[in-house]
């Protein structure tokens, strides 16, 4: 079996074609505990930069830990901490899930016989 050379082999110059700079700002943006974010991987920041299949997914900030943010998400059907640098976090629309509401039926409206009779 061959060895693996690890998980960027190969994939780095593709990689460093999609963003241009990463500005000062972005290293320092700021998110509270509680706050819904979407981890989206910058190529050019390779610090914590988590595995590729954590792309594009929607996390809730836990809390700070030094520069970087721990997140929760649900993996399949467990849930996972990860420590990522704000650089990869973006803010998302919290999608609260739907419920379904319940039809009330209403009967017609419909006048009595004996005012419809006169």
């Amino acid at each position: 079996m061959k060895r693996s050379k690890g998980k960027l082999c190969g994939k780095t110059r593709t990689m460093a074609r999609g963003i241009k700079v990463i500005t000062v700002n972005q290293h320092f943006k700021t998110f509270e505990p509680g706050e819904s974010v979407l981890l989206k991987f910058k190529p050019k920041d390779m610090l914590k930069y988590p595995h590729a299949r954590f792309n594009k997914k929607h996390g809730v900030i836990v809390n700070k830990q030094g520069n970087a943010y721990k997140v929760k998400l649900k993996d399949g059907n467990k849930i996972k901490y990860l420590d990522i640098t704000p650089i990869h976090l973006e803010r998302s629309v919290s999608k609260a899930p739907k419920t379904k509401t319940a039809k009330v039926k209403t009967e017609p409206k419909t006048k009595p016989k004996s005012e419809a009779i006169k």
